[in-house]
């Protein structure tokens, strides 16, 4: 759990730093940024997702996996959480963008093929490294996100602790996915079109649940697999 820790208490520090920051940067300044990141965050995602995968896992995988999110309508109680926490921990901070924050980088730093390939290392190996990799790059990004969205992204920490502690706790079970490379190509695809997603709400052309999306993640390995 060390590199969970790890990557967890990055944010955490991150995004102290990108609060203190925020302060002196105006809202004017501070929207425009926020649009930039938002065209930064869709490039990673396309980028990261141009891998060899079969399209019509992508498409299937997409399908049904919103249709279970958006009848469970996952993007409801994400953002319950994110209220809760809002309540409890920032009554002080009149941000409305705490919720948009929490659920926007929970998403962002839990999905892609680095946590579930982190967790396995970590897991069966007890080698972080991955997880001290991606804790490096997380802590780096919470700076400018927190600097734009505000406290909320601090939080995000909590779902990363919980999600990959998941992944490590599961890692005997998922060794077979990373070893496969249709099952694993559909995973980075799949996590890396909702990279975009975020990156085009971010930039305010779409208001996607990108909560509701989730299921697609657990969905694509299946399909990719019988397919």
């Amino acid at each position: 759990m060390l590199g969970v820790l790890v990557n967890a208490a990055s944010i955490i520090a991150g995004s102290t730093l990108g609060l203190i920051f925020k302060k002196g940067i105006p809202e004017k300044i501070s929207s425009s940024v926020m649009k930039a990141l938002g065209i930064a965050t869709f490039f990673i995602g396309i980028k990261s997702a141009m891998v060899e995968v079969n399209s019509l896992v992508v498409v299937i995988s997409l399908a049904f996996g919103t249709i279970i999110g958006e009848t469970i309508d996952i993007d409801k109680y994400v953002n319950e959480v994110g209220k809760l926490l809002k309540r409890k921990f920032a009554k002080k901070n009149k941000d409305d963008k705490f919720v948009e924050a929490f659920v926007t980088t929970s998403v962002l730093y839990c999905v892609g093929a680095m946590v579930i390939l982190g967790g396995i290392d970590a897991g069966i190996k007890h080698d972080y490294s991955i997880y001290f990799l991606k804790s490096m790059l997380d802590g780096f990004s919470a700076v400018i996100y927190s600097a734009t969205l505000g406290i909320g992204v601090m939080f995000s920490a909590i779902s990363v602790f919980i999600i990959q502690g998941l992944v490590v706790f599961l890692s005997q079970f998922l060794v077979f996915l990373s070893e496969n490379e249709q099952m694993m190509g559909a995973v980075t695809c799949v996590g890396n079109l909702m990279v975009m997603v975020i990156g085009l709400n971010l930039m305010e052309i779409t208001k996607i649940k990108i909560a509701n999306l989730l299921p697609a993640i657990i969905i694509a390995p299946i399909i990719a697999f019988f397919i």
